[in-house]
């Protein structure tokens, strides 16, 4: 919309297509009665639980991995891969539908094993972002990487969602508003380490900012298992 209009219009089509949300929403979500359960736990209690903490870090890291990079992700295919806004639209609209059949592939490995799943992911997105630096400069092969990207990229959310939430099964509803502002914390984190590796060493390096976060990732991954 920005290309063939401009920035404005971007921000209308976002305004419609939430109006039309928030109908959908009102005509069609059903309302869900809140269950008699008894309490087992205290939201103090839960906060004590080291296992929690573990979680809350290793999802912080992911999700900033994630977004170093694709926060400036419509930069890097301009600037390096000379693509246009048109060209850069149509791959961020592969990435967003490959992104719900990692969702899904997300959703059903996490079913079997949350630990391995996890295991998998970030050395899997590691290799994607390693993939996408080499294969930068050359359009198609950069093309298809963006797809694959999106596969693996999308399921880091309900991965990170799961970890923390299984920390505290007990209180649904607490832990995941803990999991929300771990989330916003973690995407501001990942843009400012991206745009600091962009100043420092060009839009073509930031990928290896992605590559530091899941670093440290894994290392905390292998740490939780150890200690928890």
């Amino acid at each position: 919309m920005a290309d063939v209009f401009n920035w404005q219009s971007s921000f209308v089509l976002y305004a419609i297509i939430n109006t039309i949300s928030l109908v959908g929403l009102l005509l069609f979500l059903p309302d869900i009665p809140i269950p008699n359960k008894k309490e087992t736990g205290t939201n103090g209690t839960i906060l004590k639980k080291k296992v929690l903490w573990m979680n809350l870090l290793l999802a912080c890291f992911m999700i900033a991995a994630m977004y170093a990079t694709y926060g400036y992700m419509a930069d890097y295919l301009s600037n390096v891969s000379k693509m246009n806004g048109k060209q850069i639209s149509i791959l961020l609209f592969i990435f967003g539908i490959t992104g719900v059949l990692g969702n899904q592939l997300a959703g059903k490995f996490l079913s079997k094993s949350i630990y391995t799943t996890t295991l998998f992911f970030i050395p899997a997105l590691a290799v994607v972002h390693i993939l996408l630096y080499t294969s930068g400069t050359q359009f198609l092969p950069i093309a298809v990487m963006v797809g694959v990207w999106g596969l693996i990229h999308t399921g880091g959310f309900i991965i990170s969602n799961i970890n923390v939430t299984s920390s505290a099964p007990e209180n649904p509803e607490f832990i995941n508003s803990i999991f929300t502002s771990c989330g916003n914390i973690a995407v501001t984190l990942g843009t400012t380490i991206g745009g600091f590796w962009i100043s420092h060493f060009g839009v073509h390096q930031i990928i290896w900012s992605s590559i530091l976060c899941l670093a440290i990732s894994l290392l905390i991954l292998i740490l939780k298992k150890k200690i928890c």
